[in-house]
């Protein structure tokens, strides 16, 4: 009889050992494979989309926390028109990091296509927020992104055309759609391309005026030099002196040299400048 007993508790301690040790193999585990997690915050541009992380459904946008396991997972969020929003943006893959929060924003509306009448003309961003400076786009037609231009204005210009200033809001509408913008004709000759030409010497007023008093002067030069030149010519006749008259003959020669010079000369610079003058070729 004690034998028995002694054998019936001998069972017993060994089946509660048992399940002790069971219990404690089972809890070491989950306590081990706790995976580490992060928050998952979701924003689109149109709010209220359904958005789908890693195929399963999460919500609709905005989502502000989901708890997600630390890796890297595929956000995509599916739009109720897809005709209205862009399909090639609607997928994002983030990775999720332990004890952090990580913001995905996705802008799913379509490219807006810039159109001029007439084109090409230059689209030139303006009052943009912040303070930025302006920001050339390029030439219509010009395809762009709504956050590009979102609250700014956008101006339009052609040469021989006025500018026009639309703000953004006008292409944004997407009831609407974007305008196509009309330039109107400043009635201005477009200005000239590279430098500005350079004025000739001959067309200034006080070049022409100079011309004209050289050629007077030249020509009243010339009466003088043709005088003398005959004073001497007249001794050169009238002397008997053989060894004077080789010279009386030079200087009346050099005299008549400098005569027709002078009066050739005058004569182009005194018709021309009056020729300037009076043709108006002055500025």
């Amino acid at each position: 009889m004690a034998l028995r007993l002694r054998g019936v508790v001998l069972s017993a301690a060994l089946l509660g050992w048992t399940s002790a040790a069971a219990m404690t193999a089972s809890a070491a585990p989950a306590d081990s494979t706790a995976a580490p997690s992060g928050v998952l915050r979701v924003e689109t541009i149109p709010p209220g989309l359904q958005v789908l992380v890693d195929g399963a459904p999460v919500g609709r946008s905005p989502i502000d926390s989901l708890h997600l396991p630390a890796k890297t997972v595929r956000v995509r969020v599916l739009a109720a028109d897809p005709r209205r929003f862009d399909p090639a943006r609607d997928a994002l893959p983030v990775t999720i990091r332990a004890g952090s929060t990580v913001t995905v924003f996705l802008d799913l509306r379509p490219s807006i296509l810039l159109r001029s009448d007439p084109e090409p003309a230059f689209v030139l961003l303006t009052a943009r927020p912040g303070d930025l400076a302006d920001s050339l786009l390029g030439e219509t037609p010009l395809t762009v992104k709504p956050a590009w231009i979102e609250g700014a204005s956008l101006r339009f210009g052609r040469e021989s055309f006025a500018d026009t200033v639309l703000l953004s809001s006008a292409f944004l509408d997407p009831a609407h759609g974007p305008p196509r913008v009309a330039l109107r004709g400043s009635g201005l000759p477009p200005p000239p391309l590279g430098p500005a030409p350079r004025t000739s010497l001959f067309r200034k007023r006080w070049v022409q005026w100079t011309l004209v008093g050289v050629g007077t002067a030249l020509s009243g030069a010339a009466v003088a030099f043709h005088h003398q030149g005959n004073e001497w010519y007249d001794r050169y006749l009238a002397s008997s002196d053989v060894d004077q008259i080789p010279d009386l003959y030079d200087r009346a020669a050099r005299y008549d040299r400098y005569a027709a010079f002078s009066l050739g000369v005058g004569q182009v610079c005194l018709i021309g400048g009056l020729l300037l003058l009076f043709t108006g070729q002055s500025r």
